[in-house]
């Protein structure tokens, strides 16, 4: 008995031994994109289109992370599910813009909401890169354009309008045309996130890895926010939970910046708030207007380079 059951743990260790070498012959077949590869492999062993590696992945969340387009469709043909893995095939795509894949995708039927990974899901993290087709393609495949995260309550165009979380070259035309589709799709340009933030307190705020863009993002920036006053004046004066409004945080940016320059520049978007309504004599709970965040250094900078604007922020 013991050395039948010895026989049996010794075919069974050989047996997943074969699956994990195959697998990981299949997933370097994707990776390098070889069709012909891939195919061989499935043809000796249907089953593999349906296994997991150690870490989550599926062959066709491999492919759809790497835009391999044709190994997507015969793996979906060959029955691969279409919404397994850790993260999903679509989150994946979403993720890299894989746009090929993830048409081939959402044309299959896969679900564009699939599951949260990192607390996102497919179009919070295509909206977070700021990936324009990807996001274009997720929302004719019927993704919620609102649905927010569970812990920040953030939606897709508060991700949108903050833009990347990180240092990648940043393209002020994809930013744009990101957040343009998102509104003229539906997005709620006045839900709060858990702080009681609005997109518009997003667009006010240029993050610091963006300043060695500066031009090219402010730029970006000031027209977000435009578009986000032109769809819902009332936003204007929205008070988060500190009782901020868009200007307090705009002003609040502006005393970090250090190049004279810069805080010229950006004076101008702070007319633009300023011009679509915003109200300068809004006080917080710190019991501040906007005009108060403002150090005795800028104050002396923008008398120098943009007198006709602390006057407007006092009136």
């Amino acid at each position: 008995m013991q050395k039948q059951l010895f026989l049996l743990y010794l075919m069974s260790f050989y047996a997943s031994n074969i699956v994990a070498n195959d697998l990981d012959e299949l997933f370097d077949a994707i990776m390098s994109n070889n069709l012909t590869q891939v195919q061989q492999i499935v043809s000796n062993n249907p089953a593999i289109v349906k296994s997991k590696g150690e870490s989550g992945s599926t062959p066709l969340s491999t492919a759809a992370s790497k835009d391999r387009t044709d190994i997507a469709k015969f793996l979906i043909y060959q029955g691969a599910d279409k919404d397994a893995g850790d993260p999903s095939p679509v989150w994946s795509a979403a993720l890299r813009n894989s746009v090929g894949t993830l048409q081939v995708l959402i044309d299959n039927k896969a679900n564009t909401e699939g599951t949260m990974t990192e607390s996102k899901l497919p179009l919070h993290i295509a909206s977070q890169q700021t990936h324009y087709q990807a996001v274009q393609s997720l929302l004719k495949g019927k993704a919620n354009i609102n649905t927010q995260t569970p812990r920040s309550l953030q939606s897709p165009l508060h991700l949108a309008v903050a833009g990347k979380p990180n240092h990648d070259a940043y393209d002020a035309d994809a930013h744009k045309k990101t957040v343009k589709k998102l509104i003229k799709n539906g997005a709620n340009v006045t839900l709060p996130d858990v702080h009681g933030n609005i997109p518009l307190h997003y667009a006010v705020v240029i993050p610091e890895y963006l300043l060695k863009y500066f031009g090219e993002a402010l730029s970006a920036y000031s027209n977000i926010a435009c578009q986000l006053m032109e769809k819902d004046k009332s936003s204007i004066n929205h008070q988060n939970e500190k009782s901020e409004t868009p200007l307090h945080s705009a002003v609040k940016t502006i005393a970090r910046l250090y190049d004279e320059n810069a805080i010229q520049d950006y004076s101008l978007l702070i007319d633009d708030l300023l011009e679509g309504g915003a109200d300068p004599k809004i006080k917080d709970k710190e019991d501040k207007k906007a005009v108060d965040y403002i150090t005795p250094k800028i104050r002396e900078a923008l008398k120098e380079r943009a007198p006709k604007f602390l006057p407007k922020l006092t009136s």
